[in-house]
């Protein structure tokens, strides 16, 4: 069975991804940590695109696909410097764009969405 990071390098380099891409790198850890949550229901701000491009939200969409659900989409201003990337050529990084304090701050939240600890969050996304 794939690992859901071979998973998401394959969508990535073969799959059929509907909306482009405007950003270099993604992070790996955020996308899994966004994937878990959205499994467990919770819900995510919307991601911005214009026409089919991502302006605004490329670790959400991501996720999404992994968790076969929907994020809404809206409409987002595009960026003269914002160009179209191919899905194959955006860098999957180790590195975790958030701090342990952010993480904490979002662990908070999202546990008090779903009515449960913060301990009880942690040992669901493990």
């Amino acid at each position: 069975m794939a690992t859901l990071k071979e998973k998401l390098v394959r969508l990535m380099h073969g799959g059929n991804i509907p909306l482009i891409a405007t950003q270099e790198k993604v992070s790996f850890p955020l996308i899994e940590r966004m994937y878990k949550k959205m499994k467990l229901g919770i819900m995510f701000p919307t991601i911005r695109i214009h026409e089919n491009a991502i302006i605004e939200g490329h670790h959400r969409y991501l996720a999404s696909l992994l968790a076969e659900c929907e994020v809404e989409r809206g409409q987002g201003i595009r960026p003269l410097v914002k160009q179209d990337i191919h899905w194959c050529n955006v860098q999957l990084l180790e590195e975790d764009y958030y701090t342990d304090t952010k993480i904490k701050i979002l662990n908070d939240d999202d546990a008090k969405y779903l009515s449960i600890s913060v301990e009880a969050l942690l040992e669901k996304i493990k």
